[in-house]
Formats: structure tokens, sequence, C-alpha cells
């Protein structure tokens, strides 16, 4: 019973309201519930992934994993809330309701796309990892080729400047001569040091971006991962829009949220009446032009007849 009430409260509505409904509906909402939780995990799993990755740091990805996770779900359970049947008395707009579900249930999805990523990273990770290995080598021989052409570049400048002054000084090694020698080698050295720097920095680095870029462009199989995560993120939507709205758990709900507004309204309109009397003594009442107040859904009809305005241009210059 009590692993039932928390998966039931995990699916994001009044267990006071689901307990008291048949059994069948009960296991709906656990079942909910259950769904609820296994996106936690999967945003968990993903969270903590991806931030060991990005930090490279175990103690910071499980933390910041949780909050992730946490953040996410609590996300998904208010755009699962506001999926649920509206139950207040409302005026219906099928395409202004048709493009709200749309919309949030594109951002379902697109949460649902996010988080499944990092996890496809982590299953294709022995061939993504061996594409790495070889995107590793070809960014290092790029780096490297283009460091050597600097350098040679400066070395043969200054190798020429040695000629021109072996020329000039009949073959003598003069100190300027020495000195570019010197700074030949110097250069020599500094290419060397920032090839190795360059290596190491690689050689360290995971790449994370570069997996999920080139697991989408090389394994488009992954994406039956997404398809598997989006449908464990709408599965819940499907299964409270199953719910029958004339069935008990729905009418027990549209019953305590009615009561609840008429009578905020109630204390509403007493505690408005109250102030004026108190604050201006004068007796006056919140204007209400609709039929159906607090829900505002049928205007009055303003039963007035006025006079045109001839009658009154009349009433002035014949008075």
């Amino acid at each position: 019973m009590k692993l039932k009430k928390c998966l039931c409260t995990l699916s994001g509505d009044d267990w006071g309201i689901i307990k008291v409904c048949s059994t069948e509906r009960q296991r709906n909402f656990a079942l909910i519930g259950l769904f609820v939780l296994i996106i936690f995990l999967l945003c968990f799993g993903s969270s903590y992934f991806t931030f060991t990755k990005l930090f490279q740091s175990y103690w910071i990805g499980v933390p910041v994993g949780l909050f992730f996770a946490w953040m996410i779900t609590n996300i998904y359970l208010l755009l699962l809330y506001t999926l649920t049947k509206n139950l207040l008395p409302h005026i219906k707009s099928k395409g202004g309701r048709f493009l709200s579900v749309a919309l949030r249930l594109i951002f379902v999805w697109f949460i649902a796309i996010v988080v499944s990523k990092p996890l496809e990273v982590l299953l294709f990770a022995i061939p993504v990892g061996t594409e790495i290995e070889t995107y590793k080598q070809e960014q290092l021989q790029r780096y490297t080729g283009i460091t050597e052409q600097y350098f040679e570049n400066e070395v043969k400048d200054l190798r020429a400047a040695i000629q021109q002054q072996l020329r000039l000084n009949n073959g003598v090694n003069t100190n300027e001569i020495v000195k570019e020698n010197l700074l030949i080698q110097k250069r020599e050295n500094e290419k060397i040091d920032l090839v190795l720097r360059m290596r190491e920095l690689i050689d360290h680095s995971n790449y994370y971006v570069q997996s999920i870029i080139i697991l989408n462009t090389k394994y488009p199989i992954c994406w039956l991962i997404s398809i598997f995560v989006m449908a464990v993120f709408t599965i819940p939507i499907y299964l409270k829009d199953f719910t029958p709205r004339n069935g008990l758990f729905y009418r027990r709900k549209e019953d305590i949220e009615i009561t609840l507004i008429k009578e905020e309204y109630a204390q509403f309109k007493m505690r408005y009446s109250t102030l004026f009397q108190e604050i201006y003594n004068v007796k006056l009442e919140f204007a209400e032009p609709f039929e159906d107040p607090p829900f505002n859904t049928i205007r009055k009809v303003d039963t007035r007849r006025f006079q045109s305005q001839d009658t009154l241009l009349r009433e002035i210059y014949d008075a």
C-alpha cells in the first residue's frame, strides 16, 4: 500500500482523491508514477554522465546530476499536470486547445531528446570511442602540420639572413650569425614543445560534444533510442488522457476545485465590501459583469435602452 501511495504521489495528482477510486484507476496512476520514476532515473543517468565527462570529476557529477534530474522531472510533472483535462467551466476552443497541447508535447519531446543523447553516447561508447581516436589523430596531424609550416617559414627566413651575412663577411662566422643560429635552435625547441603540449591536451580531452556529433552523423540507428525515450516521456500523458472524464476521479476533483474557487471568491467579495465599509464608510459590492462568476464564461446582457443622439441634442437646444 505504501509503495502504491508513493507511486500515485509521483504521478502529480492528489492521493486523497486517488485512494477513493477503483483499484483499476489506482493502478493506472501508480503506473504513471512508475514512469515518472523511470524518467527521473533516465535524467539522472544522462546528467551524471554529461557532467562527469564535462568536468571530469565524479564528485561533481553526482550532486549536479541529482539536481538536474530533480529539476527536469519537476518541469515534466508541471507539463504533465497542465496536459490533464480542464475541469473548470470554460469557453472551448478546439484550435487553441490543439495548439496548446502540441506546443507542450513538442517541449516534452525536446526534453526527451536532450536526455537521450548522452545515454546514446554511453551505449555506443566502443564504436564512437574508435571514431574519437581517429578524430584526435586527425586533429593532431592538422595542428602539427600548421605548426611546422609556421616555424619552417620563420627558420627559412633566418637561414636566408645567415647566408646573406656569410656572403657579406666572406664566410666569417660573426656574432650576429651565432645569435641567429641560436634563435633557429630556440624556434626548433619551441616547435617540439608546442606539438608535445598539444598532443597532451588532445590525449586528455574526451571530446564529448564531438562524440554526440559523430553519433548523430555516422550512427543514425541511435535515433531508435531517442524514439524509445520519447515514448517513455509520452506514455504518462496518454495514461492521464485515457482516464475517463465522467469517472469518479475527475468528478471528485472537479467538485473539490469548484468548491475551493467559489469559497475563495465569496471570501474575496466579503473582504472587498468590508474594506470599503471600514475605510470609506461606503456600502459597496463587487461588480459582476458575468452570469457565472468567478468563472466568467457567460457575459451579462445589457438590457438598458438608450435614446439617440438627436434626442440629446433636442433636449439641450430646446431647454
